[in-house]
């Protein structure tokens, strides 16, 4: 395994550097439990309906790898190679030397992507976009390092719903006007007895300076100016695995499609393929 940083993060902003390091403390946490790195890139895979058929002998890019447990799981899935991309990759140590020549990580922003045009045979992003300065120049900047000829999978926060309106007014005192510190949180969330995804995922929520929200229309949007073509929304857990992977310590798995859940959760997480 390599690690590999460039002249760009030279040039990351003051909040590029603090969300890098947030989500670095985040995931080193959650590299203390192979269950729960294990549960995390299980879900991610399976929400953007990434599988081996679609994986195997591919060049791929993990967009916003964080701890590199989506990474990990397309070089199980048959990656001819995997590269993460992070402000701050926190890979565990000693995890991907079964793969040692097929994986790489790169400590880059998706805003600049260190790489030339057409350089992956696959691209996937979940959970990574809404947390840049400009999503729309990172979504370009994904596209064009994917062959022509192939697909990118992403997964973003979508707009709406009462949880995401109490969240906005939480990040008030959070994010806006710091009163309630990270810390502090942080060990609130230890002594409730939070694992490490749903610690990890309350500190996404309330902590990182940029958190936008998109509708499936916005993104659509985006993919055809660049390019891309045949964009569309997939749902690909079910309710019965949604409990199963709740049940491993994931968040973010309820069904969006249900009355309940666009009233909690407005779009919900979206998850979209779209071809070049």
């Amino acid at each position: 395994m390599t690690m590999q940083k460039n002249k760009a993060q030279e040039n990351f902003s003051d909040l590029e550097l603090t969300t890098g390091e947030l989500y670095s403390n985040c995931f080193g946490q959650l590299n203390d439990s192979d269950e729960h790195r294990a549960a995390q890139g299980d879900l991610l895979t399976q929400q953007l309906g990434l599988n081996a058929d679609l994986v195997r002998g591919k060049k791929c890019l993990d967009g916003g790898c964080g701890p590199g447990t989506m990474t990990y799981r397309l070089l199980t899935m048959g990656a001819k190679e995997a590269v993460g991309v992070d402000l701050q990759p926190t890979p565990k140590e000693g995890a991907y030397e079964e793969y040692k020549d097929k994986v790489k990580f790169v400590q880059a922003s998706l805003l600049d992507l260190p790489f030339e045009n057409d350089s992956f045979d696959l691209v996937a992003s979940s959970g990574v976009l809404q947390h840049t300065a400009n999503p729309e120049k990172a979504l370009s900047e994904m596209i064009r390092v994917l062959k022509p000829g192939n697909t990118l999978y992403l997964g973003v926060y979508g707009k709406y719903g009462i949880f995401s309106w109490v969240l906005s007014f939480a990040r008030i005192f959070t994010v806006t006007f710091p009163i309630i510190s990270k810390s502090a949180f942080d060990k609130i969330l230890t002594v409730l007895g939070f694992g490490p995804l749903v610690r990890y995922q309350f500190l996404d929520y309330l902590y990182v300076p940029y958190l936008d929200r998109f509708s499936p229309d916005q993104l659509k949007a985006w993919f055809i100016k660049y390019g891309m073509k045949n964009p569309r929304r997939i749902y690909n857990v079910s309710p019965e695995e949604s409990a199963e992977f709740r049940r491993r310590g994931t968040v973010y798995t309820y069904d969006p499609r249900t009355l309940i859940n666009r009233i909690l959760f407005g779009y919900g997480f979206i998850n979209m393929h779209a071809d070049k």
